[in-house]
């Protein structure tokens, strides 16, 4: 039901955005309008929380998990994804960040 409400309010964000964008525009007033092939939830990219995305990406025990560089300092990405992963009972992943500070330590 969260993921329903949380779908809507995403649906109601991008249309006042676009109602905002077309006022504002006016000189493309008459332009076709986009339309977007990724209709269906499956064809999506983008997920309602972080363990949906992990489910997603296919993530198996035993595989990598790989962070980007920019992912440093302070930013606690990698403890926030890794703390998800343990929660879900994955096992014997090799954890691949090309930099680790001390914010990182578990």
């Amino acid at each position: 039901m969260t993921q329903k409400i949380e779908q809507s309010q995403r649906q109601e964000r991008v249309a006042a955005w676009n109602r905002r964008a077309e006022c504002d525009l006016a000189a493309f007033q008459n332009s076709p309008k986009q339309t977007y092939q990724a209709e269906k939830a499956r064809d999506r990219k983008l997920c309602a929380n972080l363990e949906e995305a992990i489910r997603r990406s296919g993530l198996q025990d035993g595989m990598t998990v790989s962070f980007h560089h920019a992912f440093r300092g302070g930013d606690l990405t990698v403890n926030m994804v890794m703390d998800v992963i343990a929660k879900m009972g994955f096992k014997n992943l090799t954890l691949a960040s090309s930099s680790l500070s001390d914010c990182h330590a578990p």
